[in-house]
């Protein structure tokens, strides 16, 4: 049924770490009070791909007013509405560009030509057109609209400021572009400086040995219990469209201090307690930070000019988009811009352009110490030898030294718990996704890891195997014994973003309660089921997983023969070799060729093969026009129904291998389990009746 919507947000991030994530919702709150108004946002472990096809279905299948999307992922592209506001959030290009890595120019060109058939293109800021410019062309009429910010966020007015006890915060992701290089610099030049680091592993490994940085988890942090009125909040990033994390302190009434190009700045002019500070110039930024913490705070006074500045906001983002709602001229607000010298603000590219080639070998040593150390102008005599995961320096590439007695057990880290309770895993970036893989297991089983780990690092053709690619953490012992549905209280949506970078998670435990709960985050995941051998005398697998690896003395405690593809293994070696055999299987492939299950040489069905753009893994050939429903009343009446009625079945190789020990054999009992388990799995089907 068709919907009637005045204005729609796309969301290609949906992360609580994404400032475009942050807005949209803050914009719909606003925006709701007047209008009808959703977010369409990418689903967990989504690709963009089929975001961006999923964002056209629904808008040709609705009635809306305005689309508003982002350049960045280009979320856009295949919406043909005449009426879509493109809104500058800050692209990639210019973000690589400014941290020197490489700028892709198809990039480029998909989110120019996004610009080009936009009806409306806004900006939060001056300097996000200014940069924007240096790539992009068409940005004659761009239109200034501050973000907005929900005041009933805001804090309660009896706050008291803490003039003696005034904090210093900084609130981000340990990211070059955050600005992170700027605050040992500060501490450099003001030794009695204390900064309270509030964001992820990246930033807390980064300062963890630094006597004048502590650290709070960021996961779970709410900025309005960490503040007090009138602390301070640094922003010394690299570059900022906007800055969420300035206007929630400005919220929080707190004081923050920024560079003057930092966006956000075009808009607190009449914010008293915000101090910007010229580009670079990190001698006055430190002293900057001094001032601020003798500056006189009257309660009064901050709650007067927090709620003036963010009234004025959503004054000017209210005006403006009622305009393009209602297609009147939109006004550029009543703000002006702030002159930048550009060059000065570029100029960071080759200032820091010696850390970032410092940071670059560090990070090479760590990958792949032998080309480190054999493409070093400084240790060119120097031979590395690595066996397992010791290295020894040899001065002489004929020299042997025994070093079997001297190797060192694989360090197995563990699963940190927030303070709230939620499990935390590692972050990990987009990149290679598809080929990540992890293995989770108990404490109590830490020794069959430190077997395990060393023969799948012996696989150094397979890269998801590699030593420095291959994941593998522990987790508390008690864990094993929570319900899979407990278990999922214990993930929250940061955690379940974090999850949707790994495709292959293998657990070794003697339960399924962990995995399970993992299945139903994503399902996506691919969640592989590896039994140890055990004392007990039953066991019992839930058939939901994919794969199964099972140690043969368990073989004889199975009630049932399970019905998914299982593997026995006798040996950690064979273990190894069956983990690299299933992600094999499992790993996408460029070319998934389509096999015939069942068939004849009378309607053996060529043109399906000859398809280019298949969006199926199964295809099905039903015997009648219709399938009999009357009696059909829980999804697996409906399996076993389609089992009967089947005359041809096509699968791809990758389903094929999957379900192989179902399809090899297609009785009516194995295809009813494989419509069943497949559909479970959230494979496609395309079906047809003869």
């Amino acid at each position: 049924m068709s919907r009637k919507i005045d204005y729609l947000f796309i969301d290609p991030f949906a992360s609580h770490k994404s400032g475009v994530t942050a807005y949209t919702k803050q914009a719909k709150d606003i925006l709701s009070e007047h209008f009808t108004v959703e977010i369409l946002s990418i689903r967990l472990g989504e690709p963009i791909e089929d975001f961006r096809k999923r964002v056209a279905l629904f808008i040709n299948n609705n009635e809306i007013t305005i689309v508003e999307a982002p350049e960045t992922r280009t979320a856009s592209k295949y919406i043909n509405h005449p009426r879509l506001h493109i809104r500058l959030h800050g692209s990639r290009t210019y973000c690589n560009y400014l941290q020197n890595l490489a700028v892709s120019a198809e990039l480029i060109r998909e989110e120019q030509a996004e610009i080009n058939k936009a009806h409306i293109i806004s900006a939060p800021s001056s300097i996000t057109v200014d940069i924007s410019r240096l790539f992009f062309d068409n940005l004659d009429n761009v239109v200034i609209i501050p973000n907005p910010i929900y005041l009933h966020n805001a804090r309660r007015e009896n706050n008291i400021p803490s003039d003696n006890s005034r904090k210093i915060f900084f609130i981000g992701r340990g990211d070059y572009l955050k600005g992170t290089i700027f605050l040992l610099k500060i501490i450099q030049k003001e030794p009695s400086l204390n900064i309270t680091l509030v964001g992820d592993d990246k930033l807390r490994k980064t300062f963890m040995h630094h006597p004048n940085f502590n650290f709070i988890d960021g996961v779970d942090a709410n900025l309005e219990n960490l503040v007090n009125t009138g602390d301070i909040v640094l922003i010394p990033s690299i570059f900022e469209t906007w800055s969420m994390v300035a206007s929630e302190a400005i919220l929080n009434r707190c004081q923050i201090v920024l560079w003057e190009h930092c966006g956000i700045c075009q808009f607190i002019q009449n914010y008293k307690f915000s101090h910007t500070v010229p580009i670079w110039d990190i001698n006055i930024f430190a002293q900057t930070i001094k001032n601020a913490i003798s500056t006189k705070i009257k309660n009064t006074d901050i709650i007067k000019y927090s709620k003036q500045t963010i009234y004025e906001w959503n004054a000017c983002f209210l005006k403006n988009i009622n305009g393009i709602i209602y297609g009147e001229q939109s006004s550029k607000g009543e703000y002006h811009p702030i002159k930048i010298n550009l060059d000065k603000l570029l100029s960071i590219r080759n200032n820091e352009s010696k850390f970032m080639r410092i940071k670059k070998k560090i990070k090479k040593f760590f990958r792949n110490p032998i080309l480190f150390f054999k493409d070093s102008r400084y240790f060119q005599p120097v031979y590395l030898k690595i066996k397992k995961y010791n290295f020894i320096l040899l001065k002489n590439k004929h020299d042997t030294i025994p070093i079997e007695n001297k190797l060192l057990r694989p360090k197995i880290k563990k699963l940190d718990i927030s303070p709230s309770g939620f499990i935390v895993f590692p972050e990990m970036d987009a990149k290679k996704a598809h080929l990540r893989t992890m293995i989770l297991l108990p404490e109590r089983y830490n020794p069959i890891a430190e077997e395990l780990i060393p023969l799948l690092h012996r696989h150094k053709d397979f890269l998801p195997l590699r030593d420095g690619e291959l994941i593998i953490y522990c987790y508390d012992d008690y864990f094993s014994e929570i319900e899979p549905f407990h278990m999922l209280e214990k993930l929250n949506n940061a955690n379940r973003d974090r999850l949707s970078n790994i495709r292959n998670i293998f657990i070794l435990d003697d339960t399924e309660n962990f995995s399970l709960s993992l299945y139903h985050c994503n399902h996506t995941i691919n969640v592989i089921q590896i039994i140890p051998k055990q004392k007990n005398n039953k066991l019992v697998t839930s058939n939901v997983l994919g794969y199964y690896l099972i140690h043969k003395d368990n073989i004889n405690k199975l009630e049932e023969k399970p019905i998914r593809k299982t593997f026995i293994y006798d040996t950690t070696l064979n273990l190894s070799l069956y983990i690299r055999k299933v992600l094999q299987e499992i790993l996408p492939r460029d070319i998934n060729i389509l096999l015939p299950v069942i068939s004849s040489k009378d309607d053996y069905r060529i043109d399906l093969f000859k398809e280019k753009n298949r969006n199926y893994d199964i295809k099905i050939y039903l015997s009648l026009s219709k399938i009999e429903n009357n009696n059909i009343k829980y999804h697996s009446e409906l399996c076993i129904s389609m089992a009967n009625l089947t005359n041809g079945l096509y699968v791809t190789e990758q389903v094929f291998l999957k379900y192989q020990n179902l399809l090899v054999n297609p009785t009516f009992d194995n295809l009813a389990n494989f419509y069943l388990y497949a559909s479970k799995d959230g494979l496609y089907f395309d079906v047809e009746c003869q």
